[in-house]
């Protein structure tokens, strides 16, 4: 951590050097209170950065590009991009910032709308994300597995920015991208179409008919073929029994399993282990 008072800026820089997870990861974060026309750059990082600005306001410059930021406004910095930004001349910025890697980093991005090309954007309904970045922040003064509450801030965070891309309109096609998703990654639990629909954020009857219209089959249709696929994995690759894959896999019992299983593939449960475990 390195606090610093300068002729043109008052802050505080937090480095983190322990990272628990390859999955996302915080590198660094902190604070600053710029005076006129003070500017960073150009520089390149190894990492993603972001920096939220909570008062003034200033501008960021990317590959040619000046973005001018206000308050509630934010920017993205991605790994070995040159960038720079400087604070305005009659109302200099305040941000807080958080530099971040990982496998997932991308992904997360993306969820927000935010790319090179893309990079800067807007939060001003409420204090949330400057809530969580602060918290980001003060967590490194925290005792035990800070690192973990940071992740989880970040997470917190990205939650806030994410939402703002979900309140614009989406194309049918995100709709779908989403919908097939969120079954891919719950497959194992009991998962009705309102799940579905609350969970990308539509009306249950638009997404009944876009999804049939794409995919060709209903959303339950779907969503019971996702879990034959999983038991058919089950099956062959492990040693389940099938009242444990039933049970894994959220149906009501074996018997109603065994039945939707022969329904799509002609044979029982135990006929298919036979025929196809290695």
């Amino acid at each position: 951590m390195g606090k610093y008072v300068g002729k043109s800026c008052v802050g505080d820089t937090c480095y983190i050097h322990h990272k628990p997870s390859t999955v996302i990861a915080v590198y660094q974060c902190g604070w600053q209170v710029s005076d006129k026309l003070h500017s960073y750059g150009p520089a390149v990082w190894d990492h993603f950065l972001i920096h939220y600005v909570v008062k003034g306001k200033g501008e960021f410059i990317s590959q040619g590009k000046t973005y001018p930021i206000c308050a509630g406004q934010g920017f993205l910095i991605t790994p070995n991009q040159f960038a720079s930004y400087r604070a305005d001349a009659n109302d200099p910025w305040e941000y807080y910032w958080v530099g971040f890697n990982g496998i997932e980093a991308r992904k997360m991005l993306e969820k927000a709308n935010l790319t090179e090309q893309n990079p800067v954007f807007t939060y001003q309904k409420d204090g949330k994300v400057r809530e969580h970045l602060e918290n980001l922040y003060q967590s490194f003064r925290s005792v035990g597995y800070k690192e973990y509450a940071m992740i989880g801030y970040l997470y917190l965070f990205f939650s806030c920015i994410a939402t703002t891309k979900s309140e614009r309109s989406e194309t049918t096609e995100e709709y779908i991208k989403n919908a097939t998703e969120y079954i891919e990654n719950n497959c194992f639990h009991r998962l009705t179409v309102q799940d579905v629909a609350r969970q990308v954020g539509v009306e249950r009857s638009y997404l009944y008919r876009i999804f049939k219209a794409k995919m060709g089959c209903s959303i339950s249709t779907y969503i019971l073929n996702r879990k034959i696929d999983k038991a058919k994995y089950l099956l062959t690759e492990t040693n389940m029994q099938i009242t444990e894959i039933a049970c894994s896999l959220s149906f009501d019992s074996v018997s109603h399993f065994s039945m939707a299983f022969k329904k799509l593939t002609t044979i029982p449960p135990m006929a298919y282990r036979k025929t196809y475990q290695k």
